[in-house]
């Protein structure tokens, strides 16, 4: 992301994020006065190269279920709908996580999205 300085100046990253959150980016632009562009620069091109280092070592589905949460629970209030879309998106949750434990003969897909949920709401 780059922002102009005047349009970020006294925004910042929500502390209450825990961890390597997903989502973040999301949140903060949310925040952005109302009217704010926002551009896409479609030639752009880069290639993020995640480092194995300060990662955690945690499930996928925890981090976007936590991810998903946190943001359902600080935009409901200029959504009404955002609680039916988190819906739906957990009934998607649930299914990944149904066809990843049979496949891998493990609850621990259920296990970290029931993490991610109960966490992300704080």
């Amino acid at each position: 992301m780059s922002f102009r300085t005047d349009a970020v100046r006294g925004i910042r990253m929500d502390g209450r994020l825990k961890g390597v959150p997903e989502g973040e980016d999301t949140e903060f632009c949310a925040r952005l006065k109302p009217g704010t562009r926002l551009l896409i620069a479609p030639r752009a091109r880069l290639i993020h190269k995640k480092s194995p280092a300060s990662r955690a070592n945690e499930h996928w589905l925890r981090r976007y279920a936590y991810a998903n949460r946190f943001l359902c629970r600080t935009l409901t209030r200029r959504n009404p709908w955002a609680g039916v879309y988190f819906a739906w998106l957990c009934l998607g949750c649930a299914l990944v996580a149904t066809f990843t434990s049979v496949r891998r003969l493990s609850f621990e897909p259920w296990r970290a999205l029931g993490e991610g949920l109960r966490t992300g709401g704080e």
